[in-house]
This record gives C-alpha cells, sequence and structure tokens, in this order.
C-alpha cells in the first residue's frame, strides 16, 4: 500500500478553507444587505429612524444611519450621531451584569475598583451600589451648570473629573438619595 502524501491534501484542504471563508463572507453581506432592505423600508414608512450597528466576529458588516436626526434642521441620522439614550439601557445593563455574575466572571459585591482601579474616590462603591442607584456618585444631570457644560467640546475626563473626586460613600452602605445617572 502506498504512503499518503500530504501535499496531495494542500490543494483541497486549501479550496475548501477558501470556500468557507467566502461563504462566510457572503453570509455577512447577506445578513447587510437584509437589514439594510429591512430598515430601509421601515424608514420610508416613517416607522425608523436610528443607527444599526452590526459586527460578526469581531469585524463590522454594517453601519448606517436611517431617517432624521433632527427634523427642524434637516440632519440625517449617520453611523456617527449621537444619542441622548438617558435611563433607556439600564435594564440591558442590568441583566448583563447578572449573566456575567452567573457566569462567574464577576461579582455584584465586587467594588468597581476591581475594574477601574484609577477611581480611588469610590473605594467602597460596589456593582450592587451602581446597580441599584445607592453608590453615592453625583448625578452630574441635576446641576445648575449640566446643560451649558454640555454645549461646550471639552474631553470627557474634564466634565465628571469635579464631580468623582470626594463622592464616594464613607461606609460600604451608601446614601440613598444620591443616585448616579446611567
Amino acid at each position: 500500500m502506498k504512503p499518503i502524501r500530504v501535499a496531495s491534501f494542500r490543494k483541497p484542504i486549501q479550496t475548501i478553507l477558501l470556500l468557507l471563508v467566502l461563504s462566510a463572507i457572503a453570509a455577512a453581506q447577506d445578513v447587510a444587505t437584509q437589514a439594510d432592505q429591512y430598515l430601509t423600508d421601515l424608514a420610508k414608512k416613517n416607522q425608523f429612524s436610528g443607527t444599526a450597528f452590526i459586527a460578526k466576529g469581531g469585524k463590522v458588516v454594517f453601519s448606517k444611519g436611517y431617517g432624521m436626526a433632527n427634523y427642524e434642521l434637516d440632519v440625517p441620522n449617520t453611523p456617527q450621531t449621537k444619542f441622548r439614550l438617558g435611563s433607556i439601557t439600564k435594564q440591558f445593563t442590568s441583566m448583563a451584569v447578572m449573566q456575567l455574575q452567573e457566569k462567574g466572571l464577576l461579582s455584584v459585591d465586587d467594588p468597581i475598583t476591581k475594574y477601574f482601579p484609577d477611581y480611588k474616590a469610590a473605594e467602597k462603591v460596589t456593582i450592587h451600589h451602581l446597580l441599584t442607584h445607592t453608590g453615592g456618585i453625583y448625578n452630574f444631570t441635576s446641576g445648575s451648570d449640566y446643560q451649558k457644560m454640555m454645549r461646550v467640546n471639552s474631553p470627557p475626563d474634564s466634565k465628571t473629573s469635579r464631580w468623582i473626586s470626594n463622592r464616594a460613600p464613607s461606609g460600604t452602605t451608601a446614601t440613598p438619595a444620591i443616585s448616579c445617572s446611567a
């Protein structure tokens, strides 16, 4: 019996790998095309106005804006449009944290300095405090100069540094009257 030569398998293996890569690219393009068609139809009927972003395997396969960011000024949405989400994402953030805890990747009893070691002012604030809005972190949107400050282009650190320096609770329980705004 003749020994099997590895070189004889090289060409078919390369062909199979190429086909797999091409089919993955086609599938990603198909998802992007389907998403674009669906969202374009909704936008034409004024049933969607926003931005869509799809990533697969760490690669962006689709990113596009639909409708208007500002109807009055006729400004269209783009992938770079910034949206004021307010509290709408809190339940998604909470669920993601609980799933991470379920997988053993974090604990709601972990201090936030475990993940943000430079945030020394909050050494006793836990993830649980943040989820229940009892971390003692100043609600910066309540500040008298919030509206003025939000109109000025400046690095994020300069906007928040004055509020976070001495606002951490003194003990492990925080003052419920002060809540954070996500």
